[in-house]
């Protein structure tokens, strides 16, 4: 066997000279393989490359919850002294096995077996990154174990959970509803919404299962799939969002939602095919809220995302030509693929979500330009696994797990969209509609290979297992220089991780990005050093397993949380956007009504409160907070973001400095003590500090200016003694209005 990348799961061999032959692969995962009575379970052909390799053999692969029984050789392969095939063996149990790792070149025993049963918690030989960031080789030796959390395991083994798809085997026809029988009519013109709504509803109520025969089923609005749903598709019909309700990328809509917040019982969907039509900017493809009542009871198989390249989609070669030097509105297709919200969990198998890039409907499959935001977005809390799922071309990332907790990724594959870096990321797209949206400040202006899509980003999460995952960057601006080259700089960085623990990844490999890992305030895994073959790879990446990665500077805080009182009053992007984390010291948490912003106390760090980084994430949340809040009010008549704008009032004032770089608190603390305005020193009055606060006081609502004459009387005295002409005085009124 060879390919690219392959998750293989539940392989029963016996009786066979060799099980398993690979040839060449990037990445593999073999999961849950039973081998019986063979000469040699799997054999690695041609041995594992050597030392920066760009001959292409066997990449990485990773042997997981195995078992072979009276078997010479578990593995058949070798070993170099530096870069080769990661190979990794973890969590499995050798019955009578003479040889369990052995190098067949030069005849030696990497791994024993013996009588009995011989259990492997992690082993493997390849390149490991260390907590501290650091990279060596590990010749063939024991590696630190995850606690495999009970949720996520089956057996006594502890085994990571599988679970093929239904059958149904069993059922009569009365017990089936189809579709078109139904009254839709699948024909990719016929608005079929309302049909599918009832039918969807009453299958679930009777336990009946919903047939949906090949079509086309056009929906304009959301279509829900309640617990208790189970749906078979007959060679991917296409469930189509289209229409006005999914225009507006500000105002983003679920077209398919499965089960609602807080549900919990049986949902298993299977061969469907979730596509848009035209220009549907924002969509939400799918929003999963459902969350298993037993293990795997809440899955997803054999189902895919496929946003544009095909007939019908009015998102073809004629409709989105690539380097057309703009953006065209029509070919922004989607906000998200996929939505895991934090009270559901699932089970995913072979499930592929592509933004397309090129027209497999013309015979020369030409490349297009297509804008879908964000691919898969997990909140899921667990126990939720992902076994042979892929995501391509989405423009702010791939994958992305922020509070995440209880999950399995293996294998996942992504690539970068072709078109980078025009538009630079986020463009066409508004960061904050989502939770933990992407910004890329840290982008120079310089750099065209750094505001591309990340493949991969762990927020906030815990409890992770990658067991592999391949994430490739083939393109800048649809150009392979930078690969042909072999430089492979594509772009800057593909793998994101902050403030997460317990974080398990393994057997990764990367093709194009010059960083492999970039945890935040940390040391970064470069690719170059780690090249096997055509792409880079790395056995294990111990950043946070047992340690924080990507630790913030400020834990941050939200000034909204989704108990403030009447936040149900606004939609549900602006309700992401004001609930969303301000990476900020904590002390300016306080600063959310009007309040005069002068020295600080002593135990509290100036430099702490004033760091830029601050300063841009509360100037982020005010951005993302007027863009998808528009013109919504709270009760009282205030702006959805007056809370933060008095932070931000609080930020500019304390964070004020003069010429030199001095804080201005510190210079106007000194000044002389005087028992009114009309006293106060012409210089001290007129100074740029002084002068400068006075300004930016009236010219915000949000200052203490409006709150007390004394201020307004300062900059009145200061316009007659400073020679301020043309300066305002007026107080701004207050931003609440009622």
């Amino acid at each position: 066997m060879g390919n690219q990348q392959f998750t293989a799961s539940g392989l029963y061999f016996e009786e066979a000279e060799t099980a398993i032959q690979i040839h060449w692969d990037w990445g593999w995962t073999m999961q849950n393989i039973v081998v019986d009575n063979c000469n040699t379970g799997l054999t690695i052909v041609g041995g594992a490359g050597g030392p920066m390799s760009t001959r292409q053999g066997i990449g990485s692969l990773h042997l997981t919850d195995l078992r072979f029984h009276y078997v010479k050789v578990a593995v058949s392969t070798s070993v170099m002294s530096d870069n080769s095939t990661a190979l990794l063996l973890s969590n499995s149990g050798f019955y009578n096995v003479d040889t369990i790792v052995k190098d067949t070149f030069k005849n030696q025993v990497l791994l024993r077996g013996g009588k009995g049963t011989v259990n492997v918690d992690t082993w493997g030989f390849s390149r490991v990154t260390s907590a501290n960031g650091t990279t060596a080789f590990h010749n063939g030796a024991n590696l630190d174990s995850p606690v495999r959390n009970d949720s996520l395991v089956t057996g006594g083994r502890k085994q990571f959970f599988t679970r093929r798809r239904p059958k149904y085997d069993d059922l009569g026809f009365s017990q089936i509803l189809d579709a078109k029988a139904y009254g839709a009519k699948g024909d990719g013109k016929t608005d079929d919404t309302a049909v599918l709504k009832h039918l969807f509803s009453a299958a679930a109520n009777m336990s009946a299962i919903v047939y949906v025969p090949f079509g086309v089923y056009i929906i304009t609005d959301t279509v829900e799939i309640p617990v208790g749903s189970r749906v078979i598709g007959q060679a991917w019909p296409q469930i189509m969002a289209t229409g006005s309700k999914f225009a507006d990328a500000l105002k983003p809509r679920v077209a398919v939602r499965v089960g609602l917040p807080g549900h919990v019982g049986v949902v298993e969907i299977q061969n469907m095919m979730m596509t848009v039509k035209g220009a549907t900017a924002g969509a939400i493809m799918m929003e999963w809220n459902v969350h298993e009542s037993g293990q795997g009871s809440a899955g997803l198989w054999d189902t895919h995302f496929r946003v544009g390249g095909a007939a019908g989609t009015d998102l073809t070669v004629k409709d989105c030509p690539k380097l057309s030097g703009k953006v065209n509105p029509n070919c922004v297709a989607a906000s998200l693929m996929l939505h895991l919200t934090p009270d559901s969990s699932g089970y995913f198998e072979n499930v592929w979500m592509w933004t397309a890039d090129h027209d497999f409907d013309t015979a020369d499959q030409t490349q297009v330009d297509i804008y879908v935001g964000r691919g898969m977005l997990i909140e899921s809390k667990g126990p939720t696994w992902l076994w042979g799922t892929s995501v391509e071309h989405c423009v702010l990332y791939q994958y992305q797990l922020s509070g995440a907790q209880n999950f399995v990724m293996g294998l996942i594959q992504t690539e970068t969209p072709y078109f980078r870096s025009f538009p630079e990321a986020p463009a066409p797209f508004k960061p904050g509609a989502f939770p933990n949206d992407p910004d890329f400040h840290n982008c120079t202006k310089t750099s065209k290979s750094c505001a591309m899509a990340w493949a991969l980003r762990i927020i906030d999460s815990s409890a992770v297992h990658v067991l592999s995952a391949g994430l490739y960057s083939f393109f800048n601006r649809y150009d392979q220089t930078c690969l042909n080259s072999g430089r492979h700089d594509c772009q800057d960085k593909i793998f994101y991780t902050e403030q997460s623990y317990d974080v398990w990844v393994q057997n990764l490999v990367t093709l194009g990005s010059i960083e492999m890992v970039s945890p935040l305030n940390g040391v970064p895994t470069l690719g170059k050093p780690n090249r096997n073959g055509f792409a880079s790879s790395i056995l294990a990446w111990l950043g946070g397993s047992k340690n924080i990665t990507g630790q913030r500077t400020f834990e941050g805080y939200r000034i909204h949380t989704e108990k403030t009182l009447d936040i149900d009053r606004f939609p549900e992007a602006c309700q992401n956007a004001l609930t969303s984390l301000i990476r900020c010291d904590n002390y300016t948490e306080e600063w959310t009504t009007a309040s005069y912003h002068g020295v600080l106390p002593r135990e509290v760090d100036v430099e702490s409160v004033c760091d830029k980084g601050c300063a841009q994430a509360i100037s982020d949340w005010r951005s993302a907070v007027d863009t998808y809040c528009g013109n919504a009010t709270w009760h009282n008549g205030a702006a959805a973001g007056v809370l933060g704008s008095f932070v931000s009032q609080g930020i500019n004032e304390t964070c004020q400095t003069d010429k030199t770089g001095k804080y201005c608190n510190d210079i106007i603390n000194k000044f002389t003590v005087v028992n009114s305005i009309d006293k106060m020193p012409t210089n001290e009055l007129c100074s740029d500090c002084y002068i400068g606060r006075l300004k930016m006081m009236q010219a915000s609502p949000f200052s203490y200016y409006n709150r007390n004459s004394f201020f307004e009387s300062a900059l009145k005295q200061a316009v007659k003694r400073c020679s301020l002409s043309n300066q305002p005085t007026a107080a701004k009124d207050s931003p609440f209005s009622r």
